[in-house]
């Protein structure tokens, strides 16, 4: 077989060191602000409304405190997960639409903070509780809670006016997972505190969680949001808004059986925290590791809960379906994690099993 395969005379099951992390290339480097790497994650924004702005984030012309917040929105639903502020059609991630400002309120964008005081963005997560985001844990290894900002009802990050839907936040913990093996994507999830709570709003609101080990049943389409590449190649390019993409959930056979024709060979076993999805030219890319993967539920269709991680994969926009961490694997651990700092879930943001029947 060949050598990559074989790592101390084992034969390599689970992908160490060959996938690929959906992550910005700005994060390979050692030193962040360092512009040693050819695609800078903020260089390449393209928009045609935002060619002549800043590559970066000025947060210095920062958004008000929570307390200023709109009310509009506020009793959202009575504060339910999962809820989204009705959309008109979108406007025509690979091969993906652009979201409609705030359609999805529970995904956030995640920023390295600069020592210039600028903001980058490096990759998104979800709102599961209103001070903490669940994300990708493999693209926080090289930082720590000091130098992250978390955006909610974001939608345009190159866009520096002031919006009162938007809100930010500092950071005072990652926790991650403490089996992390983030070369193979086993277990790699982290939940970020915040510093001071979300406002719960019609533009910020939380994702509603599976039980523990439900699955998604295979071919539903599911919905991934991000700021990634719209292409795998050099001609892909981080987007300024927020683009959604629409993506079947891919049984775990199927799945694991394409990824032994790939570089992972024959002998790869598919790990229980990782599920599929997609597997076509619509896709999620560079740039969109940790936002969240998420669907209706079954029987509460006006809601969606999260399913999936976007982690990685092999390339991008291919026949292979992309890697997302299987949420539903963690809800017991997300649960114990956060009672360990005196935080809670609301119950009903853990979904009961009937919903799923």
């Amino acid at each position: 077989m060949p050598h990559y395969l074989c790592i101390n005379d084992m034969v390599v099951t689970n992908g160490t060191e060959l996938f690929e992390w959906r992550i910005s290339e700005k994060l390979v480097c050692g030193n962040l602000e360092m512009p040693c790497c050819a695609d800078d994650a903020m260089k390449y924004l393209h928009s045609a409304s935002n060619e002549d702005q800043s590559e970066e984030i000025d947060s210095s012309e920062d958004h008000e405190d929570e307390n200023e917040v709109t009310d509009e929105g506020t009793a959202l639903n009575e504060g339910k997960c999962g809820y989204r502020k009705q959309q008109n059609t979108a406007t025509r991630i690979i091969d993906g639409d652009e979201a409609q400002p705030n359609e999805y309120p529970w995904v956030v964008g995640i920023f390295f903070r600069l020592s210039s005081g600028n903001l980058r963005y490096i990759g998104g997560g979800s709102l599961i509780h209103e001070s903490v985001i669940m994300t990708a844990a493999h693209f926080l290894l090289q930082l720590t809670p000091e130098q992250l900002v978390i955006r909610a009802g974001e939608h345009d990050i190159l866009d520096t006016t002031v919006d009162k839907k938007r809100q930010e936040r500092n950071v005072t913990n990652i926790i991650l997972h403490e089996n992390l093996d983030a070369n193979s994507l086993i277990n790699d999830i982290a939940l970020i505190v915040l510093e001071k709570s979300f406002k719960l709003t019609e533009a910020v609101n939380t994702v509603c969680l599976p039980p523990q080990s439900v699955q998604t049943d295979k071919n539903v389409m599911c919905t991934t949001g991000g700021w990634g590449k719209n292409a795998a190649d050099r001609h892909g390019k981080y987007q300024a808004k927020l683009k959604k993409v629409d993506l079947p959930i891919v049984e775990r056979g199927k799945c694991e059986n394409l990824l032994r024709k790939t570089r992972l060979g024959p002998y790869y076993n598919l790990d229980n925290s990782l599920m599929c999805a997609g597997g076509g030219k619509r896709d999620t890319c560079k740039g969109d590791g940790g936002s969240p993967l998420f669907c209706k539920i079954p029987h509460d269709s006006e809601r969606f809960y999260q399913t999936g991680i976007v982690a990685g994969g092999i390339g991008c926009g291919r026949k292979v379906p992309g890697m997302y961490v299987n949420v539903a694997h963690f809800t017991n651990w997300i649960s114990q994690q956060l009672g360990f700092i005196n935080l809670h879930l609301k119950p009903q943001n853990v979904l009961q099993y009937e919903l799923f029947d």
